[in-house]
């Protein structure tokens, strides 16, 4: 990629030069994230780059692309570079505010949406409180999917929640989706509400061993707070059993995210009479990352 600006590019050559420059760097999914870069860059949907791969970029285009893909070479997070990314089929809005939405939890999503349809009236309005919102992407794919959802998203960070508001807006679920400040540590003092139907968590299970084996792309750029407890990585879950028993309503639902290998040590947390467990919820690698469990005190 050395002296772009005195080479005429076209679309097709400075994809593959890019691609071929990340291979050689054994970067992973080196075609895609040339393609989203250059997409972004362009503003072109990335079917067109292959329907206008001979056009000619400009210098302005150049160094709008050059300047993102120098942030990729340093392992900035893509979805950081472009400003958002695909979660569950929605756009949410995404930057260094926040942790990047995954794939992983996508069926923590799929699951809820399943067990409500299958266990609760159709009409019946429901009350469902999200633990660690950071982009809003969990609330916003539930209200999205259904519309007998009232919930409210909590987060410790304002600057998560300003982000966010940010995708509320973006989707129109202002009058759906409440954000608060609520750090859970103080939690009951800090939140008046009772009778939920649901609470929802993706939280922090890195321990603080783990995190700092992390790749340089998620340890250097993704908030800290947002991905360990700085303890075992079970501290989180010890709060959700003692919160959750607090304002459940009868047989409402507690539905988690949690390691891969997390899965025994977090049903050990939750294995005393006040919980039934549900099932588990099982990622797209066929790991298991997640469980439901019912309130039955």
């Amino acid at each position: 990629m050395n002296s772009t600006e005195t080479k005429t590019w076209t679309i097709l050559s400075l994809l593959e030069t890019s691609t071929n420059y990340l291979l050689q760097k054994n970067f992973d999914d080196a075609r895609l994230s040339v393609e989203i870069l250059l997409s972004d860059s362009l503003k072109l949907p990335r079917i067109q780059l292959y329907s206008q791969f001979d056009k000619v970029i400009t210098q302005s285009e150049l160094l709008t692309f050059k300047k993102k893909f120098t942030s990729l070479v340093a392992n900035e997070p893509l979805q950081y570079i472009v400003g958002q990314t695909s979660f569950y089929g929605l756009q949410i809005l995404c930057d260094k505010r926040a942790l990047i939405p995954r794939p992983e939890t996508e069926p923590i999503v799929e699951k809820c949406i399943e067990y409500i349809k299958l266990h609760f009236p159709i009409n019946k309005q429901l009350s469902v409180l999200e633990v660690g919102t950071g982009t809003g992407c969990i609330s916003i794919a539930l209200a999205k999917s259904l519309s007998n959802l009232k919930i409210v998203a909590i987060d410790i960070d304002e600057h998560s929640l300003n982000l966010a508001n940010e995708n509320i807006k973006l989707h129109s679920l202002t009058d759906r989706i409440e954000l608060k400040k609520v750090d859970i540590n103080n939690f009951i003092s800090n939140l008046e509400l009772q009778d939920i139907d649901i609470i929802i968590s993706n939280p922090p299970y890195i321990s603080k061993e783990e995190y700092q084996n992390l790749p340089i792309h998620i340890h250097d750029h993704e908030p800290r707070h947002a991905l360990t407890d700085e303890n075992d990585g079970l501290q989180f879950y010890h709060k959700l059993n003692e919160i959750s028993q607090t304002i459940l309503k009868q047989n409402g639902l507690l539905i988690i995210e949690h390691g891969s290998e997390q899965s025994e040590k977090v049903k050990e947390i939750f294995s005393n009479e006040v919980w039934n467990y549900e099932s588990s919820i099982i990622d797209m690698s066929k790991h298991v990352r997640g469980a439901i469990y019912k309130f039955q005190n």
